[in-house]
């Protein structure tokens, strides 16, 4: 591997990791990470989108303030081994990236992770069955095609409950994939040739014919969005009062169960509280596995939820062109109205 002397997360170091494909992405590249796909990634690199910003994220800073600790605690239990962090990349093929929370000997990469209780609490009951192994996998063995190693750990450290260490071995058919998705990937980072979206994940930024009509018919959604929320405050004013009213009523009542005077009734009754059958399974049957609950579930039905967020494009957007297209169309369209 070829050692770079960037400090970790200083602009360089930014830059340098934008500029190829670093161990952490390693997951996302080949469709196998549950925050990010390869288009969101994709238009980060080309700065058609902000990075989210995960410097205030709890689980951040707290990954961070304990890595040190948590590398201490793997060399303790490994004698006369020293996991030395540093920022490299492949000596073979040079879009693969890595900043190695340590290398030790023999150029074996240690990645360091310190999860919150939960998730800690999920890898020491499944193991390699465990979400969080089986997301950084992708990323050890991303690190050691970098490093030229034939194995790494894999180490997750939790303050009150010490250390998971797995030892990970080279799989070199995954790799050569691995590096194959990479360098494709990269060459549409530079062609500015975007993957394919995935409906389920990827947001539709509608572009033509398709953002005319959406301009019309969300310009329609704000209007009316509008009047409904000053009509609702009005509502909220009435239902207050008529509340106020209702509890005068509710004292007038004293033990009666019925009252009617003026055109108004009082009735008043007792509805039966819902059944906890959760506390039932638990204290009836506490061996029942309440996540087979699951399957008695009525079929999902499709939800539609429309918000009027004011944003011409989602906030983390930096594609200027497609701001100007939006603003042009939405320009065209309220001349159409006032003429």
């Amino acid at each position: 591997m070829k050692i770079v002397t960037f400090g970790q997360r200083t602009h360089e170091w930014l830059q340098w990791r934008k500029e190829g494909v670093t161990a952490s992405e390693a997951a996302i590249i080949m469709d196998d990470s549950p925050y990010m796909t390869p288009w969101r990634l994709w238009a980060e690199k080309v700065g058609l989108a902000e990075p989210d910003d995960l410097s205030k994220n709890p689980f951040v800073q707290y990954g961070i303030e304990h890595e040190d600790v948590a590398r201490q605690a793997f060399e303790e239990l490994h004698p006369g081994e020293v996991a030395l962090p540093l920022c490299a990349e492949s000596s073979e093929e040079s879009v693969l990236r890595a900043s190695f929370d340590g290398v030790i000997s023999r150029k074996r990469p240690v990645e360091l992770k310190c999860p919150a209780s939960k998730t800690f609490g999920d890898v020491i009951q499944y193991g390699t069955e465990s979400a969080p192994y089986k997301l950084y996998w992708h990323q050890v063995q991303h690190q050691m095609y970098v490093s030229g190693a034939d194995e790494g750990f894999l180490v997750f450290y939790h303050e009150s409950r010490d250390l998971k260490v797995f030892r990970i071995v080279r799989d070199d058919l995954y790799l050569a994939r691995l590096v194959k998705k990479a360098k494709e990937f990269r060459d549409r980072v530079l062609k500015g040739n975007p993957p394919e979206k995935i409906p389920e994940r990827d947001i539709l930024i509608p572009t033509g014919n398709c953002a005319e009509k959406w301009v019309e018919a969300s310009e329609t959604v704000k209007v009316y969005d509008a009047e409904i929320k000053s009509l609702q405050k009005k509502i909220d004013e009435h239902k207050a009062a008529r509340k106020d009213a209702e509890d005068t009523l509710k004292g007038l009542l004293g033990e009666y169960h019925t009252g009617e005077y003026n055109g108004v009734r009082v009735n008043r009754y007792f509805r039966e509280g819902k059944v906890n059958y959760n506390e039932f399974l638990r204290d009836k049957h506490p061996d029942a596995d309440l996540s087979s609950l699951s399957q008695y579930k009525e079929q999902a039905k499709e939800v539609y939820r429309i918000t009027v967020t004011d944003n011409a494009l989602p906030k983390w957007s930096r594609d200027e062109s497609a701001i100007d297209e939006v603003e042009e169309i939405k320009d065209t369209y309220e001349q159409s109205l006032f003429w």
